[in-house]
């Protein structure tokens, strides 16, 4: 059992927990929790190390054989242990390290979703799920936005980072690599209300935070602007609720 929070490992999951830049360069990040640990397992993803109470052991036999099956590494952990390393105020007793995806889905790319300067974590997991749920094949995110692995962020996304390509990239290079499909921006109250534009072709959806909207580089490359029709008395709708609205359309049409 490791008890010691100055054990190498621990040193490591705290610095992937905390910092970006060191979650780039090893190309892995940290998922918590019973369920995030049952959907990993469920999507086929290599578990690089497992940390575990034996509390959480006990609890879960059955969840314990396969994740200690699938595992490159486990290790048996104190309470004080997990809660040094955990970024949440009452851990569930178990945390796993796993590589980011690389961009080899097989998933429907007809739709690619771009979101500009999310910065929000909450917003962004959400958005993730949302996508997901909405046959999304690949997202791209422009520099200013949130981390995609962000503790918050993959909380928030329920498992979406284990099915979705999340590549993060200039504008210059998200344009060139939704090149084929029609790019539509989303705005507040301009353009085409988003139900009448045909979406049947393979599209990318563009969306900005509520603070900045999307980037002015964008428009010389974009089909159109559609926009969400609401009330008067609302200003805007913030980007998740706005990404979930527009994508089911897409997906409501494409299977009509």
């Amino acid at each position: 059992m490791i008890t010691s929070t100055a054990n190498k490992q621990i040193k490591r999951v705290r610095t992937l927990q905390t910092k970006r830049a060191v979650r780039k360069r090893e190309g892995a990040f940290v998922i918590e929790g019973t369920r995030m640990v049952a959907e990993a397992l469920r999507t086929g993803q290599n578990l690089e190390l497992l940390l575990h109470t034996t509390e959480w052991a006990s609890r879960n036999q059955s969840l314990l054989a396969q994740t200690v099956q699938a595992a490159d590494h486990s290790e048996i952990v104190s309470d004080a242990v997990l809660g040094n390393v955990s970024d949440v105020e009452t851990p569930q007793g178990v945390l796993a390290v796993v590589p980011i995806r690389s961009s080899v889905s097989t998933t429907n790319r007809s739709t690619t979703l771009i979101l500009d300067r999310i910065a929000d974590p909450g917003n962004l997991g959400t958005i993730l799920r949302t996508a997901l749920a909405a046959n999304v094949g690949r997202i791209f995110l422009t520099p200013g936005s949130v981390d995609a692995f962000n503790p918050k962020v993959v909380r928030a996304g329920m498992g979406a980072h284990f099915s979705l390509d999340v590549l993060e990239a200039s504008i210059d290079e998200i344009i060139a690599g939704i090149h084929g499909q029609q790019l539509w921006i989303a705005e507040a109250r301009q353009g085409e209300a988003y139900h009448r534009v045909d979406w049947r072709a393979s599209a990318a959806l563009a969306i900005g935070s509520e603070a900045h909207g999307v980037d002015p580089a964008f428009q010389s490359s974009a089909a159109g602007v559609v926009h969400v029709p609401i009330d008067n008395r609302t200003e805007s709708l913030n980007a998740a609720t706005a990404a979930a609205v527009i994508l089911f359309e897409i997906q409501r049409q494409r299977e009509t």
